[in-house]
């Protein structure tokens, strides 16, 4: 279809990148997936960022959302075929606002490019990958979009699958990442990961121990200002039980009791949609990190 001579457009395409999407993420066969594999990435190459309509259904709506599904997923090719792809998704649209963040993470030489890394058989390599990850991350040069929607749970995989004394490096660095992203996120996005791994504790007594050590990490990346916060007393809250705290406008927490708000970082409809993104991963695969929405 992509070749033909008269060209192509996108209701032709859709249902057969739909199909190629399916058997990428689960088929269990290496033909066919190097197959779907093989197509989704040259329809990447042939979409046209300038074509907004193309771009937005077959790229972002479509191999966007299944990358997103398979960074989640509890079958480790699944999310080796989802970082290739969005490797590829970095390379060919480099200024693209959603992936050029990404592009510092990428690399002419393999043994120094994350994608590449993060999915080699040899486990001191995704160490070594995780680790150059954290170290953007504290510096920084990563974005939100693609911290909540490609990377933590990217490395909450790593939190809930990799639990083998070999691999306590990996799941280490995996912690320094969560712990490097919460340090950027804003208000509500932090909270809901605190809440989100919080709520695994009692149904992973198996890797309780490391969740403990990732709230620990999530906890130190505390970084919101309470400088300008007060207590709210009984009198503004209107008899109620709850004990919050209240911004300078007095506007009081979503529920009261036990939690923060920055003075300076409101939560407002962009940060609450970044929360849901990251609410979206309830439930899913192993409980991995959530993800953007």
């Amino acid at each position: 279809v992509l070749q033909r001579p008269e060209g192509w457009n996108v209701d032709q395409v859709l249902p057969i990148l739909y199909n190629a999407m399916f058997f990428l993420l689960k088929s269990e066969d290496m033909s066919i997936r190097d197959a779907a594999a093989s197509y989704v990435s040259d329809l990447i190459s042939h979409v046209s960022e300038q074509d907004a309509e193309s771009f937005q259904v077959l790229i972002m709506n479509t191999v966007v959302s299944g990358i997103r599904q398979g960074l989640r997923s509890n079958q480790e090719f699944a999310r080796h075929e989802s970082v290739s792809l969005l490797s590829h998704l970095v390379r060919t649209y480099p200024s693209h606002p959603r992936f050029s963040d990404m592009v510092p993470l990428t690399h002419k030489d393999p043994e120094a490019d994350f994608f590449e890394n993060i999915r080699h058989i040899q486990l001191h390599r995704r160490t070594r990958a995780l680790r150059r990850l954290a170290t953007s991350l504290a510096e920084g040069s990563l974005g939100p979009y693609c911290t909540t929607t490609f990377l933590l749970p990217l490395a909450s995989q790593v939190v809930f699958t990799r639990q083998t004394n070999v691999e306590q490096n990996l799941v280490a660095e995996a912690i320094n990442v969560i712990g490097a992203a919460a340090q950027r996120l804003k208000w509500s996005s932090y909270c809901f990961l605190l809440r989100h791994y919080l709520r695994q504790l009692p149904k992973r007594k198996d890797i309780q121990k490391t969740l403990i050590r990732v709230v620990v990490a999530i906890l130190d990346a505390f970084h919101f200002d309470l400088t300008g916060a007060r207590p709210l007393d009984e009198g503004e809250a209107g008899g109620s039980e709850h004990r919050g705290l209240l911004t300078d406008g007095g506007t009081s927490t979503e529920e009261g009791a036990g939690q923060f708000l920055s003075a300076t970082d409101a939560v407002g409809t962009t940060e609450t949609q970044e929360g849901e993104r990251l609410a979206t991963n309830e439930g899913k695969g192993n409980g991995g990190a959530p993800g953007e929405g």
